[in-house]
């Protein structure tokens, strides 16, 4: 509606309201004044052309003002401050965040976040371990929050990490629910964390139900055996029994075999025929242990009388899981001949023979190659015997009675 009105005027720089053609219309002052008003700029261009409507165009900085500019400014130009002692002030420029009107239209950094220079306080807050930082504007934008400390998860130290105004007065769960554990809580009190309310582990027991006292999610864990349980052993050649102890561990092994004459260990603890009471109701013989080994001396004595020829007395071993001895070397012979003068001064049959006359004696046992023979021996006989009397060996024929020494075959 202003455009048509104003479309054949020109721009009166007098300030009257009149122009050169003739006289000043009443309302010309009253037009002017409602132009000026309205916000709409009457611009010859300065070069005294046609008058014409100048609005601002969006986006054009330079066009864009606040200012009273009726009186002609220059392009590019506002009387900001409508004072005409100062002319037309005001020089449009791109608005820029420093304070300053830059773009003339009476306001200060319109678009900016901030303005140059500017800064401003940052952070949660200042209780507890937090505190507030600061934040200077920059290119017309907050920067980084600079020294703000911010709030961190509550821990058990005597210090309000959370900045909630509350210090340490928290609990947390704990323990475990594995094995015989259970868990529960621990409270936080003048930065020390309580004791766990729940069962905690304990020590690992080899018991028979298999409990997990240790919660480490393994029962009875390096136990050889649980509880009072029992089981089979072996000893030697011996089954026996054994009964689990209260540490997990397996007792002795207990023989139930009893000790007999028979020139082994039946018991199975070691020893051959222990008991010399044993093989001697058995026998009728002297038992006789030695560093070589387990020995029956069988001979006469009172009540009894053991004597027998080569052949029989050999048998008579044998019945007893013995054979007649067999000789391995000096040491042997010597505790045999001391053991036999001990109780009969003469001969004793051995287990030395040359039964099929090839004159070749051979042990019965097979083992051994020690002879003790008298010079020009052995000559005499087919089967050995050692005497006593003259310490030494001789050949006798197998027939005659004599006492015989028997010997264990270890083990």
């Amino acid at each position: 509606m202003v455009f048509g009105m104003l479309s054949g005027c020109v721009l009166d720089r007098s300030g009257t309201g009149a122009d050169d053609s003739g006289p000043a219309s009443p309302d010309a002052g009253r037009m002017d004044a409602a132009v000026g008003d309205a916000g709409v700029r009457l611009d010859g261009g300065g070069d005294g052309g046609p008058v014409g409507i100048d609005a601002d165009t969006p986006g054009d900085d330079a066009g864009r003002d606040g200012g009273f500019d009726a009186g002609g400014c220059a392009d590019g130009t506002v009387d900001l401050d409508g004072d005409p002692s100062n002319g037309c002030e005001c020089v449009v420029a791109p608005q820029r965040c420093e304070g300053v009107d830059d773009d003339c239209d009476g306001t200060i950094d319109e678009g900016c976040t901030c303005s140059a220079g500017a800064s401003r306080p940052c952070g949660t807050s200042d209780v507890g371990e937090c505190r507030r930082g600061s934040q200077a504007c920059e290119s017309g934008a907050w920067g980084a929050c600079v020294g703000a400390v911010e709030p961190t998860a509550e821990v058990c130290n005597n210090r309000d990490d959370d900045c909630d105004g509350v210090t340490d007065t928290f609990s947390e769960p704990c323990g475990t629910s594995m094995g015989i554990c259970t868990e529960g809580t621990r409270f936080c009190a003048a930065g020390t964390l309580g004791g766990c309310t729940g069962i905690p582990a304990g020590t690992e027991i080899c018991d028979l139900g298999r409990l997990d006292e240790d919660c480490d999610g393994v029962s009875n864990e390096d136990c050889e055996c649980d509880g009072s349980m029992m089981g089979t052993c072996t000893m030697g050649a011996c089954t026996g029994t054994r009964t689990c102890n209260g540490s997990g561990r397996w007792g002795a092994c207990v023989i139930a075999a009893i000790e007999t004459c028979d020139g082994t260990d039946s018991d199975c603890n070691g020893v051959i025929d222990d008991g010399s009471a044993i093989c001697e109701v058995a026998t009728g013989c002297d038992q006789v242990r030695l560093a070589s080994g387990v020995y029956l001396l069988c001979y006469q004595k009172p009540g009894s009388d053991r004597r027998r020829g080569w052949t029989a007395a050999r048998d008579y071993c044998a019945s007893f899981g013995y054979h007649l001895v067999t000789i391995d070397d000096g040491a042997e012979n010597s505790a045999l001949m001391s053991a036999a003068m001990a109780r009969v001064d003469g001969d004793w049959w051995i287990g030395i023979n040359d039964e099929d006359g090839d004159s070749m004696f051979s042990w019965v046992s097979g083992r051994s190659r020690f002879e003790a023979w008298r010079m020009d021996e052995p000559d005499r006989g087919e089967c050995g015997v050692i005497d006593t009397a003259e310490n030494d060996w001789e050949s006798k024929g197998c027939g005659g009675s004599r006492g015989f020494i028997c010997e264990a075959p270890g083990p």
